[in-house]
């Protein structure tokens, strides 16, 4: 699939633009090797016999039989793609632990966004508390108002971070820093400036230098200062409040938008029961791990898209050689049998 490299992050995207070619890339190679596709064949659980799996059972009762088996099917999010969580149920029932699952890369609820709804905020530093302390690293780029709180790429990449502490019954707060190339003794020394050289002014007018017009109200209410107050009226403390507002508007975190939202989920198959060498199950021979059913999950950017990708590559050429090896030691042993008999 030819592809492009679009700035300023580096990333990397089908030169067509469209995910439809990787898809059929992805066909055309299966055809070529001789791979049977299955379709409308639903999986309800794992067949073993003893400590290794023997195939995969159907919801009818019958057995598809394999010497190995790998497990790719996704996780929780994205649910009209066909991911139901079916692989932890099938992982806990062949002894394998799997940790809490909860969505990542969401959008987030918070109270009192419905007024701003679809205004953005460009170019901002978001960051996350919970219990008050910092949460992950801080990211820059824009921020969406949405009727139900907060969504936009700088969102999505602190989510983990906030819907992390609000499972673990924190409290979790978003901060935006709508200057994070300006020092607050900078940022106070601009609205000195501003003020003086504007005494009649009103608040929300001067505002509109720093954020879109529609988000002066909500903002001088984050702040604490009266949304009808000109320049000349403002208090030092007032002036102070509206400079670290900008510096640091904040937003607690009620919740999360929906797993059905979500880009991916967090938690998954305990990796400490997987070889990272080959994805392969430390407790069931012939059965191996990869993707998103996996408690691996990383930011915006291709992450998890790469994540399941090499895994499901290493899983792939880990299951072959095993099968290959399991095939060589059957017909070791039917030679040797043949022998003794005669």
């Amino acid at each position: 699939v030819p592809t492009k490299v679009e700035a300023p992050h580096g990333k990397i995207f089908p030169q067509s633009d469209r995910a439809r070619d990787v898809l059929a890339a992805l066909q055309a190679e299966l055809a070529e090797q001789g791979v049977v596709v299955q379709l409308n064949t639903p999986i309800a659980s794992l067949a073993t016999s003893e400590d290794r799996v023997v195939g995969a059972v159907t919801p009818t009762g019958g057995t598809i039989g394999a010497d190995a088996v790998i497990v790719c099917v996704g996780g929780l999010s994205f649910p009209k793609s066909g991911s139901t969580g079916d692989g932890y149920k099938m992982a806990r029932d062949v002894g394998h632990r799997v940790a809490e699952t909860f969505p990542s890369l969401v959008p987030l609820r918070v109270a009192g966004t419905a007024d701003l709804s679809g205004v953005a905020l460009r170019g901002v530093e978001g960051s996350v508390r919970v219990d008050g302390k910092t949460a992950g690293p801080a990211f820059r780029g824009d921020v969406l108002f949405t009727h139900f709180g907060l969504s936009g790429p700088v969102i999505l990449q602190l989510s983990r971070a906030a819907s992390d502490g609000l499972r673990r019954g924190g409290a979790a707060e978003i901060r935006i820093d709508l200057f994070p190339g300006l020092s607050v003794a900078q940022l106070d020394s601009r609205w000195i400036e501003r003020l003086a050289n504007a005494p009649r002014a009103h608040l929300s007018t001067l505002l509109q230098a720093d954020l879109p017009r529609s988000a002066a109200g909500a903002f001088l209410a984050a702040a604490g200062v009266p949304g009808d107050r000109v320049s000349s009226e403002l208090s030092r403390s007032e002036r102070l409040r509206i400079v670290e507002t900008l510096r640091a508007w904040r937003f607690p975190v009620a919740g999360w938008h929906s797993m059905e939202a979500a880009e991916v989920t967090s938690g998954g198959v305990d990796v400490r029961e997987v070889d990272p060498r080959t994805f392969a199950s430390r407790l069931v021979r012939g059965l191996y791990w990869a993707g998103e059913v996996l408690d691996v999950d990383g930011y915006v950017g291709g992450f998890n898209l790469q994540a399941a990708w090499s895994s499901g590559w290493v899983a792939g050429r880990a299951a072959a050689a095993y099968t290959r090896e399991l095939a060589s030691s059957r017909t070791s042993s039917a030679s040797s049998a043949a022998k003794e008999d005669r």
